[in-house]
């Protein structure tokens, strides 16, 4: 696959080869203009990466979130150790009830969202046209993953490809079947071949948050009362 973009500073239209995890996100869905955000330093685009959108990766907080977490990690072990076992149902509890309380309403927004998306999906008929196995590597052992690879045609024609992982010999995505795909009119990339899998993620992602946030609120009150 190559990725054409244009020169800032000249113009010139460059086409390059896109290689996957080393020019940025892995794009696992793709289509002949289909529109990304390429960045790259001045003068250099051989050295290019790209991004679902410009603002993506670019406000760096990563580290600094995982820092404070490590300081405060350390403030509740210690203040625990010095005052008794409580702290530590406090000191995880209230951030969890407050985190949880926050993320709570946005995962009713998010499943309301793709339940409506999911309702204005078009179905149109895909082919499976590989199946790719994947070893893997690392110190501690290796394993095996596998990804189909289907394509199917939108209603405006446009002829897209699209990776996502399985699970070995499935049935439903064996190579050169015939498969129904539901995907947003509006972005081909969000797409699925079992609705009532979406509306079970749905359900399992909300009272996942549900649940950490009783958790959060026991721990608190248990950590208030022994105190």
């Amino acid at each position: 696959m190559t990725i054409a973009f244009p020169d800032p500073a000249t113009g010139q239209e460059h086409v390059l080869p896109y290689v996957a995890g080393d020019s940025g996100i892995r794009l696992d869905t793709v289509w002949v203009g289909r529109e990304l955000a390429v960045l790259h330093p001045p003068g250099e685009p051989a050295d290019f990466t790209i991004e679902y959108d410009l603002g993506d990766n670019r406000h760096g907080l990563a580290w600094p979130h995982f820092l404070a977490f490590l300081l405060y990690a350390g403030l509740v072990a210690d203040t625990s150790i010095r005052h008794g076992y409580p702290w530590i149902l406090l000191g995880v509890g209230v951030p969890l009830t407050v985190v949880m309380a926050v993320a709570l309403p946005d995962e009713f927004r998010i499943a309301r969202r793709r339940a409506a998306r999911r309702d204005a999906a078009v179905a149109v008929p895909g082919r499976v046209v590989a199946v790719l196995r994947t070893e893997h590597e690392d110190g501690e052992g290796s394993w095996t993953s596998y990804a189909a690879v289907i394509t199917f045609t939108t209603r405006e024609d446009t002829v897209v490809t699209a990776r996502f992982r399985v699970e070995r010999n499935d049935p439903a995505t064996a190579y050169g079947r015939e498969v129904t795909v539901h995907h947003s009119p509006e972005a081909p990339e969000v797409f699925s071949l079992d609705g009532a899998a979406g509306r079970r993620s749905e359900v399992r992602d909300v009272a996942f948050v549900a649940l950490c946030l009783l958790l959060g609120a026991a721990a608190s009150v248990t950590g208030a009362v022994l105190l």
